[in-house]
């Protein structure tokens, strides 16, 4: 079984809301785009720093501010446009702190948009399913957190190529650390350090080069609706690296 070594302090703790005074610890090759969310929505190195936000506020983080999204019926979101150090190769792996606050979002059924529960809830995505890919959230009946990659193929399809999906002990309401990470070996997720989702296929991502880059909801391009599956909940701490974290 494939090990993440990525160390950080877990600051999740039951009944917590929001967790200061934490940090995680920051690997730094490969380190393509950081977004510390501290009051705005920047990326602080390389590339890409041109990100719009909309409707999202800033609250009490792991360490700083987190970008706080309001989900169904209050939508924020951040949108990068795209540039060459988020084109997406033969190996990447996001990192980020998150919090899911609520278990209702938007239907994924049919095209009326209509709330639901148990949601998807999407954290990033480079477009959307049907173009490039998306990492999302989602909870079950006993208010537990589920995390779900899903990798587009070629043309305008919301068939999945590859993609990973896995449930976890976090509960809504507590901040967890997740890495999704992706190479010729196929794709992994990692809650709080442990790998809670595998998919052997390899993750090629890239139909997503050239989409722009969505954090709190994924785009509707090639679909019936202008967006899809907003976020109720705060990221912190984000991170992208050109590199399998291993």
């Amino acid at each position: 079984m494939k090990k993440l070594t990525v160390l950080f302090i877990v600051c999740a703790l039951p009944g917590l809301l929001a967790v200061s005074g934490c940090s995680d610890s920051i690997p730094e090759k490969g380190l393509v785009a950081y977004y510390p969310f501290d009051g705005n929505a920047k990326n602080v190195i390389g590339e890409g720093s041109r990100s719009v936000s909309r409707n999202i506020t800033f609250v009490d983080g792991v360490s700083g501010r987190a970008a706080k999204f309001g989900g169904y019926g209050n939508v924020g979101y951040i949108v990068v446009p795209h540039n060459p150090s988020l084109t997406f190769g033969g190996q990447r792996s996001i990192s980020m702190w998150v919090r899911v606050d609520g278990s209702y979002g938007q239907t994924g059924a049919n095209c009326t948009g209509n709330r639901a529960n148990h949601a998807t809830q999407v954290l990033l995505a480079k477009s959307g399913d049907r173009v490039g890919f998306r990492l999302a959230a989602g909870t079950n009946k006993n208010g537990r957190v589920s995390l779900r990659s899903n990798v587009s193929g070629p043309g305008m399809s919301n068939n999945a190529i590859a993609g990973a999906s896995g449930g976890s002990e976090v509960n809504i309401g507590e901040w967890f650390h997740v890495v999704y990470t992706f190479d010729k070996s196929g794709s992994y997720i990692y809650v709080n350090g442990k790998l809670i989702a595998h998919d052997k296929r390899p993750a090629n991502l890239t139909e997503s080069n050239g989409e722009k880059m969505y954090f709190g909801i994924q785009s509707g391009k090639g679909s019936c609706l202008p967006f899809w599956f907003p976020f109720n909940g705060a990221l912190d701490n984000l991170r992208i690296y050109n590199r399998s974290l291993n």
